[in-house]
Parts: C-alpha cells; structure tokens; sequence
C-alpha cells in the first residue's frame, strides 16, 4: 500500500514539474514574442515619422500631411504622432504666412462685404470672382479658418481637424489640442466684446495653467502661457465692451466676484488663485466698488505674480 501512495505522488510531482516548466517556457515564449512585435511596431513607427519628415522637406500642403497621418495612423506610437502633429502644426503656420501674403496681393478687400454674414463666417459661393474663390477654397481646404468683418479677414488654423487624434498621442499633445480647439470653436472675444460666458472663461483659465504646471518644460508652453494671459486679463479687468462692474453705479459683478472664490476653490494652489486672493482682499475694502485704487493694484499684483 506505502508502495501503491509513494508511486503516486512521484507520478504527481513529475506532472507538476511538467506543468510548470511548460508554463515557464510558454511564459518566456510570449514575452519574447511580444517584445519582437513592440520593436517591430517602434520600427515600423519611426519608418512613417521619417516619411512624413520628407513630406515637410517638400513643402507639402496640410491637407496632404493629414491624409498621410491617417492613411498610417495605426502604425505610429503615441510618441511618434505627437512629434508629427507638432512639425505638422510647424508647416501650417509657415503656409498661413505665405496665404496671408497671396490674399494681400489681391484685391479681395473689396470682397469683404460679400463673402462675409452678419456672424463673419465665410460664403465662398458668393465670391464673384473665380480666382479668389479658388484661392479661398484651397486655404479652407487646408485646414485654415477665415474669418473677418467689414474691415480686414484673419486666416487661422482650424484645430478641430486634429482634435480626433486626442487620446492617440501622449497626454501632454492630447491636452495641447483640447485647448487650441476650444479657440477654433468659439473665440473669446470679437470686437473687444466677451464672447463666451464667464464661467467658460475661468474654464479656459484653469485649462491652461494646468497645462503650464503639468508641462513646464513642453515644446509648446510658451504659446500655452500666450494663451493663459490672453484669458487671464479679461478674467480680471474684463474689455471695453464687457466690463467686470455695472458701468452706471462700479459695482463689481456679483456672479463673476461668486466665479472667483468657486476657482479659489477648486484650484488653491495656482497662481490664478493667488493673485484672486489678493485681489478679493482689495475689492472688499472697496466694497466691492471698482474704483481707480482698485485696478491700479491689480495692475501692480499682476505685474508682481506674472513678471517672473
């Protein structure tokens, strides 16, 4: 019988042996096997980057650098993608500059009143003459934005085109184009007037001084920071046109005084917070009365947070 139980478990234990070192094997096999496919895949990545590169040597046009992207999407790693969108963005602000150029050595001004409505989106079909409707048709084509007035038209980069490769690049590209998009949705502001809601404003305040503090040392940080004070100084002194008091009696703006505190808030450790702090002290010694005191000390704590 001991005889019979010690067989057993020598078969047992030989089987677990066989188990395990199979499984050991099988395990290795598969790491090996995932590490070639992940070079494979790196390879495969820095082969399109280079392509791509030659595309911008060759002076490519957006629409062009775009189709490339998506035809070769599913091959580039998320650090790859983030340096194309980057050189991609590079090559349409050096193409906007050569557009603004050709549309100044037409005579497109006296067109201004037809292609333009009353909310300053452009109407191609209403141009007469052909050639600056071709012309008109291939920036906007290109993934340009024409916008304009009465007195003049602004060519811009439409950053809703890239805003689908969110989430394909690293986090610091993905957040870069969130913000850039939110701006090619809806300007801020038109006329010196505020053209989105407080509370979207603190919104775009927060996004791109969290943006700053996640990526001090971003490629891009210095046109994020561009950004920040261009929402910033609004945020505080308001425009011409959307002042941050009632202009009959100076009374500071209940619901934006009531934004500031909600941003203090959710935010204590940002410069943003830090100056509002400040601010806030200054405005209830005025009783919230926008005095001259009042914005000569704003002036003087913005200089004091946002000189370094």
């Amino acid at each position: 019988m001991k005889l019979i139980i010690r067989n057993f478990l020598f078969i047992i234990l030989v089987c677990t042996l066989i188990t395990v070192t199979g499984c050991t094997n099988m395990g290795e096999a598969n790491e090996s096997a995932q590490n070639n496919n992940n070079e494979q895949v790196d390879e495969q990545s820095q082969i399109r980057t280079a392509e791509f590169e030659k595309l911008i040597e060759n002076n490519s046009k957006p629409m062009e650098l775009y189709q490339y992207i998506d035809e070769h999407l599913e091959e580039l790693s998320k650090n790859d993608l983030s340096k194309i969108l980057i050189q991609l963005e590079d090559q349409m602000l050096l193409q906007l500059a050569n557009y603004n150029d050709e549309l100044k050595n037409t005579d497109i001004q006296s067109y201004i009143n037809e292609i333009f409505d009353e909310d300053h989106q452009l109407m191609i079909e209403e141009v007469q003459d052909e050639s600056i409707k071709e012309m008109l048709s291939e920036i906007q084509g290109n993934g340009y934005q024409i916008k304009g007035s009465k007195e003049t038209f602004i060519l811009k980069i439409d950053y809703t085109l890239m805003e689908k490769y969110i989430g394909k690049t690293n986090n610091e590209i993905s957040d870069y184009i969130a913000i850039k998009a939110l701006e090619s949705k809806q300007g801020y502001e038109e006329n010196f007037t505020l053209t989105i809601s407080w509370d979207e404003l603190s919104n775009r305040v927060a996004l791109s001084e969290l943006f700053i503090n996640s990526y001090p040392e971003s490629i891009r940080s210095d046109a994020i920071e561009r950004i920040y004070l261009n929402y910033l100084i609004p945020y505080l002194k308001g425009l011409p046109n959307t002042t941050v008091y009632n202009p009959d009696s100076n009374q500071y703006n209940q619901q934006l005084l009531d934004n500031y505190l909600s941003y203090i808030d959710k935010y204590p450790e940002t410069r943003t917070s830090q100056i509002l702090n400040d601010y806030m002290i200054k405005l209830e010694e005025s009783d919230y009365i926008y005095t001259q005191e009042v914005e000569q000390y704003l002036d003087t704590i913005l200089m004091q947070y946002l000189s370094g």
